[in-house]
């Protein structure tokens, strides 16, 4: 999670409306610009007035248990477009001034905002520099996060039985854990199972690790709202295909 700095004058800045006057004033418009757009997209959340984290995704192949899913229309592009275009100097911004747990997680936002575009190589990328940025800075659960995004990203790339995927997913599912986000872990555990499922891997010891998880933690999939009963069948479905 980020906490923005100064993000308590922008709320004044809507209502008296003028050209940022100081540096940080600066900073602080191209913050709110660029966030706002991907909280309606679902990419990040606002936790408080200045502070912000990220969403993971549930990816399409977890959905329709296929390597080479239907995608959904797209998102309205004009709007997905609007929101890039808000990030990048943002970005650019806090690169240049050394901001780094911001440049992280628009790093990480950048890389979902690409992926809702389909533009899986630009999606890479900047999910392989959030992890990069995270590391920098101890940031574990941002570098799980960035890890679970780019496994999915190469399964949509025809790369799902290159051994990097199945790295990806165990590090996403190892970070979440180690930094204590088992909501979320469940959720990266989920995706890794199906997975290995879908390559034919034998799915009963990592089926036997996310109900132990889900029962540990006792929380939902982040926000999927899946009992522990509705998991167990769930993989029953899972272990007949």
């Amino acid at each position: 999670m980020v906490s923005s700095r100064g993000l308590l004058l922008r709320d004044m800045q809507r209502v008296f409306p003028g050209k940022p006057a100081t540096p940080q004033e600066e900073l602080d418009y191209l913050l709110s610009r660029a966030t706002d757009p991907l909280i309606e997209l679902g990419i990040l959340r606002k936790m408080t007035l200045d502070q912000y984290d990220f969403l993971i995704t549930f990816p399409e192949y977890v959905k329709q248990i296929n390597f080479y899913p239907d995608f959904p229309a797209l998102p309205d592009t004009a709007q997905l477009d609007n929101a890039r275009d808000a990030i990048l100097p943002a970005l650019r911004r806090m690169r240049r001034d050394g901001f780094v747990p911001e440049a992280a997680l628009l790093s990480f936002a950048l890389g979902r905002l690409y992926a809702l575009k389909r533009s899986w190589t630009q999606s890479n990328t900047q999910l392989e520099n959030a992890v990069r940025l995270a590391r920098q800075i101890g940031d574990g659960r941002l570098e799980a996060a960035a890890h679970h995004e780019i496994a999915a990203i190469r399964i949509y790339q025809g790369r799902a039985a290159e051994s990097h995927t199945s790295t990806c997913f165990a590090w996403a599912v190892g970070g979440f854990r180690k930094a204590g986000d088992f909501a979320n872990s469940c959720a990266a555990s989920l995706a890794q199972d199906v997975y290995w499922v879908l390559r034919r891997f034998t799915p009963r010891i990592t089926v036997n690790r996310t109900r132990e998880l889900f029962r540990a933690s006792g929380l939902s999939k982040n926000g999927y709202q899946q009992s522990a009963d509705d998991i167990e069948t769930f993989y029953d479905r899972l272990s007949r295909i």
